[in-house]
């Protein structure tokens, strides 16, 4: 309830019915219309983003057929807001709710404005950074703006002219007491005051933070840190101790506590004495620690950092977080180098070489060198995928993964080039490996590597692949995750029962139906975590009878389990029946290959299909296969599959392209079994063959089987 407001004369106004009048007053006044306004010299200055041919579309009626593909798209369950009917209510009714639903259809456009014309039109002066860096005039954020130029009276006249004009045709006011302006260090004070009073906004010493990270550092990282520390202990302090349970004090810590200095992360390599203190903070807070009043920690902080099934509670270790979330940035460097901060850091540290070639240099700035950090172990945890094999370097780049160095090494005291790449050892009109006259230089091992190693579409580019994810493409969760893993074995040596005890016990005990109470002392037991007589005595703890608890001995089975690809030979067999749409037999065949993983062999299988349709001449294919992965990226679905099969699977896009039909079909592995026993080791004919209109005997009751009709 609103008691009092005050009026413009600063007089309190308390009588409810004056009260209310003024608030609607005041919304009246803020919502009311102008009238009408003249767009078109802010227009002049912003240029167009919408061709004629889309405006026609745009403004074009919305057909039936339209609304009723909207409609049939929406979830069963899903409504258009709180008091609207679900979608399973419009599909089961349509035929009577369609006039209804066609008459209220309304379509709505947003169109935001990124770029100012006035730049190009020598208006506005942005700021150029490096003699090869790109000219920054603005930067839009969802509710911020911040410009950026040249400081003399003429664009800050020529500013103000722009924000007055925008101001008048659209109603809209800008807010200058919550604006700034903040000169660089080369400018005079006598020349900022000047520029500011012709802005009328206030000049800053400090823009302040964005995000919580602070524009300006000083000279003391660990200080300027420190405001993070404070923000953890914060939410961790006070009177939580008392009131969270234990799913309540895990909660808080995950989804709260390690969440704080996640941005700033993004951007710095804090200091290793940092990263212990938060992760020291946490540790206290789980076991209790308040102040001087300190708790026993039954389990280490490095272990409450590790995952759940490698005996860790799920804890970020800050350390190794804070170099996944740097990765972070260094894969976006290096896979959208076109983007604006790629553009300015590229400018600014590496104007004349790649970021693979980049040094730290002289003066290198905080963030420049943590993303050095991030680059070393994109190094270790990558290869190359080669497409085309333009981008990538025999003897120095990462591409045979398989292999100890990620390139072959050449024999004894071979000179050999840096700079040769490896499309030098493709043949391009087949697409297979021309190594020849690489033999007398290097392993026989790494020749067998190459010669296994598919190929892919050589009009793409080469692409980088992050090995501990199955699509190849980086993510901070299987970064941490590999992170964990390098650091594990060398880190935690005063509890090797980490290492001892196997994932599936650690996961049962997570995944038992019981409290989480009951859990976490499960997990404490394993851990030799329990305030027993025994571990009290070897922790050196002086022990009072009365308060020690109970020993219980139990005896825990280890068991492990193994399964596995062998990849001892790297060989296998395709198998392809192709039949007519009455499901006649019309040919197949059985066919030898060399493959470094199943994946890629699975897509190797769809290519040899697609080019025994082309030299058959099919123009009409429905390609059917068991591996839903490949069908899935087929169809589309390019962020799914294993990277593994990606060269593979471009070539199959590619001859593809020759059918004028071509659909991608997934089916069970049982409603495949004609394919299947071709392909299969326990199949008669052991080499490559092809049959054509009638099949092999062996063949023939297989296919009668799957109730394929065989020719006589």
């Amino acid at each position: 309830m609103i008691l009092k407001l005050k009026a413009d004369d600063g007089q309190w106004v308390e009588h409810p019915s004056r009260v209310r009048k003024m608030v609607e007053d005041r919304f009246q006044n803020l919502f009311k219309s102008g009238g009408p306004r003249n767009w078109g010299a802010l227009l002049d200055c912003v240029p167009p983003g919408i061709t004629e041919e889309m405006n026609r579309d745009l403004i074009a009626l919305v057909s039936d057929e339209e609304i009723k593909a909207t409609v049939m798209n929406m979830g069963w369950l899903k409504a258009l807001g709180p008091d609207g009917s679900q979608g399973i209510f419009y599909h089961s009714f349509w035929k009577d709710l369609k006039a209804d639903v066609n008459s209220l259809f309304i379509l709505c456009y947003k169109r935001r404005w990124w770029q100012l014309k006035a730049v190009h039109d020598k208006l506005l002066d942005g700021v150029k950074l490096g003699a090869s860096g790109p000219i920054i005039s603005h930067i839009f954020f969802a509710d911020d703006t911040l410009l950026f130029l040249k400081a003399d009276g003429k664009n800050c006249r020529n500013l103000v002219d722009l924000i007055n004009m925008y101001c008048d045709v659209s109603g809209q006011q800008v807010n200058f007491q919550k604006s700034s302006v903040y000169f660089g260090a080369n400018i005079p004070e006598r020349v900022f005051a000047e520029l500011a009073n012709i802005l009328r906004i206030k000049v800053v010493h400090d823009p302040g933070a964005y995000l919580g990270v602070p524009a300006i550092w000083g000279r003391s990282k660990k200080r300027g840190l420190a405001y993070i520390k404070e923000r953890m202990m914060g939410k961790v302090q006070g009177w939580k101790h008392k009131f969270l349970s234990t799913a309540g004090h895990e909660v808080l810590v995950k989804a709260v506590v390690q969440a704080i200095p996640a941005y700033p992360m993004y951007i710095f390599k804090f200091h290793a004495m940092v990263c212990h203190d938060f992760d020291t903070l946490v540790a206290d807070f789980w076991w209790g620690s308040q102040g001087a009043k300190r708790k026993t920690h039954w389990v280490s902080k490095e272990v409450l950092g590790l995952p759940k099934d490698l005996g860790g509670l799920g804890f970020r270790n800050f350390s190794e977080f804070n170099d996944a979330l740097l990765v972070k940035q260094c894969w976006r460097l290096i896979s959208d180098p076109t983007s604006l901060w790629a553009r300015v850091v590229k400018a600014r540290y590496f104007p004349n070489c790649s970021f693979w070639d980049a040094t730290k240099g002289g003066r290198a700035s905080w963030a420049w060198t943590s993303l050095l950090v991030g680059r070393e172990v994109i190094q270790n945890g990558s290869h190359w995928k080669i497409m085309g094999g333009h981008d990538v370097r025999v003897w120095v780049d990462c591409w045979l993964p398989s292999l100890t160095s990620g390139h072959p090494e050449a024999l004894g005291e071979v000179a050999v080039s840096p700079n040769l790449r490896v499309n030098s050892l493709i043949f391009h009109e087949s697409l297979e490996w021309d190594i020849d006259f690489l033999q007398p230089f290097i392993f026989e091992e790494a020749q067998l590597v190459i010669k296994c190693l598919p190929l892919g579409d050589i009009r793409c580019k080469d692409q980088l692949v992050w090995d501990a994810s199955k699509n190849g493409k980086y993510s901070v969760k299987s970064g941490y995750r590999w992170l964990q893993m390098r650091y594990l074995a060398s880190r935690d040596h005063r509890l090797p029962r980490t290492r001892v005890i196997p994932k599936k016990l650690w996961n049962l005990v997570w995944s038992l139906p019981v409290p989480a109470k009951i859990r976490l002392f499960f997990w404490l037991s394993l851990h030799r975590g329990l305030a027993i007589r025994e571990i009290l005595f070897r922790r050196k703890v002086p022990i009072n009878p009365i308060k020690v608890l109970l020993g219980v001995s139990s005896a825990i089975g280890y068991y492990w389990e193994a399964m596995g690809w062998s990849h001892t030979t790297h060989s296998g067999f395709a198998g392809v029946i192709i039949r007519d749409a009455n499901g006649q037999f019309m040919a197949a065949e059985r066919y030898a290959f060399s493959s470094p993983s199943v994946a890629a062999a699975e897509a190797t299988a769809l290519l040899r299909g697609c080019e025994l349709g082309t030299s058959l001449g099919f123009q009409s294919v429905i390609l059917e296969s068991d591996s839903r992965e490949s069908i899935d990226w087929l169809s589309g679905a390019v962020d799914v599959g294993s990277w593994e099969a990606y060269p593979v699977l471009t070539r199959v896009k590619l001859v593809s392209e020759d059918f004028q039909f071509c659909r991608w079909s997934w089916v069970p592995r049982t409603a495949n079994g004609a394919a299947d026993f071709l392909a299969s080791r326990g199949f008669q004919e052991m080499g490559s063959r092809v049959w054509v209109d009638k099949p092999s005997s062996s063949l023939v009751l297989v296919l009668n089987k799957d109730g394929l009709p065989c020719p006589p």
